[in-house]
């Protein structure tokens, strides 16, 4: 949901202001799209979100400031 706002922000010349903070979770989240956030507002915390499925509980949470190729 994350990558189709990004995608509509970008391309109707929005900057996403409002958002502070981005919490992201999944089976993985693509590499590029922490840097595509930071381009619309660099003064958002963009963080990744893991745990255990079953518990359906955030365990493991990491602020993304940097994506290292």
């Amino acid at each position: 949901l994350m990558q189709l706002l990004i995608d509509y922000a970008d391309d109707n010349g929005h900057c996403l202001d409002s958002l502070k903070r981005v919490l992201m979770s999944g089976d993985w989240i693509p590499t590029t799209l922490p840097t595509q956030i930071n381009a619309l507002n660099p003064h958002i915390t963009v963080m990744s979100l893991g745990g255990a499925t079953e518990g359906s509980i955030w365990s493991i949470w990491h602020e993304i400031e940097e994506v290292k190729p």
